[in-house]
């Protein structure tokens, strides 16, 4: 993980310092900078923002789209790790205690984690605990 966030980082920095082609506008090139800081700081939606608003300024900017690009890659990584990962351990908790529900070592391990997916955990380990 660090090495992903390290390559990520210096992803970031090459491409908010490359200059490959001059700003027109003043104003875009701050909302640039302001996109660049807040992916920089793992702000997704700020950065998201500020990309939607240079590139509509600036269409032809390569940087803001590429920017535009890391950010959506961030979301979609960010959400896949935060629920699809665990939803699909759900799923496939559920799969294998509906073929062996007699097998203690199908019953889920709830991972701790305290919002709804979580809660969704413990109460299927409690169930299962019911049903086993």
């Amino acid at each position: 993980m660090p090495y992903r966030k390290m390559v990520f980082v210096a992803a970031v920095a090459i491409c908010a310092m490359s200059a490959v082609a001059a700003q027109i506008d003043p104003r875009t090139a701050l909302v640039e900078r302001a996109a660049w800081e807040a992916l920089g700081k793992g702000q997704a939606r700020q950065a998201a923002s500020a990309f939607r608003e240079a590139i509509a300024a600036d269409p032809k900017n390569a940087r803001l789209h590429l920017g535009s690009g890391i950010t959506a890659m961030l979301v979609f990584f960010s959400l896949h790790l935060m629920f699809v990962r665990p939803l699909r351990r759900i799923t496939a908790n559920m799969i294998a205690f509906h073929q062996a529900p007699e097998n203690p070592s199908s019953i889920i391990v709830p991972s701790g984690r305290r919002d709804e997916i979580g809660t969704a955990e413990r109460e299927l380990a409690a169930m299962q605990h019911d049903l086993a």
